[in-house]
């Protein structure tokens, strides 16, 4: 290190830049972003607040129109009725 030049500071090496979940270095800040399957439901979009989307309520999701969809933490399963395989 010279001292003459700056240096990112990379805040989501220390607690994850206190994000509940992902969080994103930019240069010379950071932001917090949610996972896959969840939305952002902070009240000013700079507050994350991550919860679950429910893609099966929601009908987002790619079950066959036999199987039943069952919503999991950031996902979603497919279960096919008894004589029917996935």
């Amino acid at each position: 290190d010279d001292g003459l030049t700056c240096h990112d500071i990379n805040e989501c090496q220390v607690n994850n830049g206190d994000c509940s979940q992902k969080c994103v270095n930019k240069p010379g800040n950071h932001s917090c972003a949610c996972f896959d399957g969840y939305v952002n439901s902070g009240p000013n979009g700079t507050d994350v607040i991550c919860i679950d989307i429910d893609e099966c309520f929601d009908e987002i999701h790619e079950c066959d129109h036999l199987a039943k969809c069952k919503n999991t933490p950031g996902n979603y399963t497919c279960q096919c009725p008894d004589g029917y395989l996935s």
